[in-house]
C-alpha cells in the first residue's frame, strides 16, 4: 500500500494503532486461554482486561466466566458514574464553581470505552482542578460527598499536588497537576482544556495528546506490565479517531517535560502489541533521550521485555529508579527523590 499523504495522516496512524490494540487483545487471549480456568480468569480480572475482543477469542468456558466478571464490573461502573456526577455537582455549586477536568478511567469510560463500558474497571475517580482552588475542592467534597482525606495526604498537603479522599466504596484523587513531567507545565492553569460533556455533566477536557502523555506517564511510573489495562487505555486513545499523530505526541512530550517517559511508554506498548507503534517518535526527540531510555529499559525491564504479558514489573525501588532515570532533567530527577523522601517521612510520622 502506498504511504498516505499528509491529509490522511491521522487516519493512517489511527488504523495502525488499532491494529496494535487488536494484536494486544490477541496476545492476552492466547495467554489466558493456555491457563487453567480459575487462573486465567484471575489473571484477566487482576489486569482489568474485560474487552469483547478478548472474550471472543477465549475458549468457551473461559469466555463465560469473563462475561460474568464483565457484567459485575459494569454494575460497579454505573455506581462510579453516579458518584462522578455527584462530584461534579458538588464542585459546581455556588456563585464560583470549581472547574473539573476528569482524568484517566472515568474519562475513558465515556469516550474510548463508551461502546463497551464493562471493559474498563475503575478503582477511583481522578480529577484535575486549578491549583489555587485545590484546598477548597477538598473541603467541598468532604462536606458534600461525605469523604475524608487520608491522613498521609493531609500531612503532605503543603508540598504535594495530589490529595486522596475516601468514603464508603468511594475513593477520589484530586490533582492540581498531571504529575508526568517537571515544572509548572502540567498545572491545570497551564493546560489547554476545552468544554465538554461527560456522563451528563459539563466538564473541562484535556487534548487527546496530553491525555496520552498522562496515560503513558502513569503506565511507566507504576511499571508498564503491572496492570495491562493501563496499556490498553493508551492503545485505545492513540487509535480512536481522529487519533494522536506522532507530531502531536512529540510536541506534547516536549511541552509537558515528559519526553523520556513517553518514549519508554511507547517502547513498552510496542512489546505488548508486537508491532510498530508511533514509528519515528525517536527521531523527533533528543539523542540523549534515546540513550537514556535504552539504558533504563535494559536495567529495569530486561526480563519483562522477553515476556511482556508475563510477570509484572513493580515494586517501590523499581518505581523510584524509573522516575529518576526517565526524568527529563537533573532538577526533575531531584524532585522525584525529594517527593519520595517526603512521602516516607509522612508514613513514618503522619
Amino acid at each position: 500500500m502506498d504511504a498516505p499523504d499528509r491529509a490522511d495522516e491521522w487516519r493512517w496512524i489511527g488504523r495502525g494503532s488499532m491494529r496494535s490494540l487488536d494484536t494486544f487483545h490477541e496476545q492476552a487471549a492466547r495467554r489466558a486461554g493456555a491457563m487453567p480456568l480459575d487462573q486465567a480468569v484471575s489473571w484477566l480480572v487482576g489486569h482489568g482486561l474485560f474487552a469483547r475482543a478478548i472474550r471472543d477469542r477465549l475458549p468457551a468456558e473461559h469466555a463465560a466466566r469473563l462475561v460474568a466478571a464483565a457484567r459485575r464490573n459494569l454494575a460497579k461502573n454505573l455506581n462510579w458514574i453516579d458518584a462522578f456526577a455527584r462530584l461534579v455537582d458538588a464542585l459546581g455549586e455556588g456563585p464560583e464553581p470549581i472547574p473539573v477536568c476528569p482524568l484517566k478511567g472515568i474519562t475513558l469510560l465515556g469516550s474510548v470505552y463508551a461502546q463497551e463500558p464493562e471493559a474498563r474497571a475503575l478503582v477511583d475517580l481522578d480529577v484535575l482542578v486549578p491549583e489555587s482552588r485545590i484546598e477548597e475542592a477538598v473541603t467541598r467534597l468532604g462536606e458534600r460527598l461525605g469523604v475524608r482525606e487520608r491522613s498521609a495526604s493531609a500531612a503532605a498537603r503543603l508540598d504535594h499536588h495530589e490529595r486522596t479522599l475516601e468514603g464508603e466504596r468511594l475513593v477520589v484523587d484530586v490533582h492540581s497537576r498531571l504529575g508526568v513531567g517537571w515544572g509548572d507545565a502540567t498545572r491545570y492553569e497551564a493546560l489547554a482544556t476545552t468544554d465538554a460533556e461527560l456522563h451528563g455533566r459539563r466538564v473541562r477536557r484535556l487534548a487527546d495528546a496530553d491525555t496520552l502523555v498522562h496515560l503513558l506517564g502513569h503506565l511507566v511510573r507504576h511499571g508498564p506490565f503491572s496492570r495491562l489495562a493501563w496499556a490498553e487505555d493508551a492503545l485505545r486513545i492513540a487509535g480512536s479517531p481522529p487519533g494522536v499523530t506522532v507530531e502531536a505526541l512529540a510536541e506534547a512530550a516536549y511541552r509537558l517535560h515528559a519526553r523520556r517517559v513517553v518514549l519508554a511508554g511507547v517502547s513498552a506498548l510496542r512489546w505488548l502489541s508486537s508491532g510498530s507503534f508511533y514509528d519515528g517518535l525517536e527521531d523527533r526527540l533528543r539523542p540523549s533521550d534515546r540513550r537514556r531510555v535504552s539504558g533504563c529499559v535494559a536495567l529495569l525491564w530486561r526480563r519483562q521485555r522477553r515476556d511482556p504479558m508475563g510477570a509484572p514489573a513493580s515494586g517501590s525501588v523499581r518505581r523510584l529508579l524509573s522516575g529518576v532515570l526517565l526524568a527529563d532533567s537533573v532538577a526533575a530527577s531531584a524532585a522525584v527523590v525529594s517527593a519520595k523522601v517526603r512521602a516516607l517521612r509522612v508514613r513514618q510520622d503522619p
